[in-house]
């Protein structure tokens, strides 16, 4: 993905978390520089005649369960339900962990997506409903840090 790219998609990032009314709860929103700063970040953008209309990230993982390298896409979001849009991404992204040794994928969806949710269902993953998401969001993340004294190490 070129530098140009990276803007793009912290574009409609911005656009999406503004448009669902979250920007209140994180604070800050996502720039270009900051998806350039995150080389192990993998960003599969989809365009439809010249324009930016879908994204999907991921990074490499492991799982200590299965003691396998595997993908974990952290978001995913089209401006057009369109689920052939979604499954080239998930195909492409595939493509690509496969070449960095990925067994399994794993992703987590917005129950309100249900568009990307019929894609994942229809390429056979399986959906699993007992776990919870915790944030610490930037402020109180600083706030905690400072209250336990906690410095970087190597």
């Amino acid at each position: 993905m070129s530098s140009g790219d990276c803007d793009k998609v912290a574009e409609l990032i911005r656009k999406r978390v503004v448009g669902d009314g979250h920007a209140e709860k994180i604070g800050r929103l996502v720039t270009g520089e900051d998806l350039r700063a995150m080389p192990a970040l993998h960003i599969e953008l989809a365009e439809v005649d010249g324009r930016l209309t879908a994204y999907l990230t991921w990074q490499e993982t492991y799982s200590t369960w299965r003691g396998l390298k595997g993908m974990y896409i952290n978001d995913q979001y089209s401006l057009r339900a369109v689920p052939s849009i979604h499954q080239a991404l998930l195909t492409r992204d595939i493509a690509r962990g496969l070449r960095l040794g990925a067994k399994y994928i794993r992703t987590e969806v917005d129950v309100t997506e249900e568009d990307v949710m019929k894609v994942y269902v229809g390429s056979g993953f399986t959906g699993f409903i007992r776990r919870t998401q915790h944030y610490l969001e930037e402020a109180k993340f600083s706030a905690f840090v400072k209250e336990h004294k906690i410095e970087p190490i190597d």
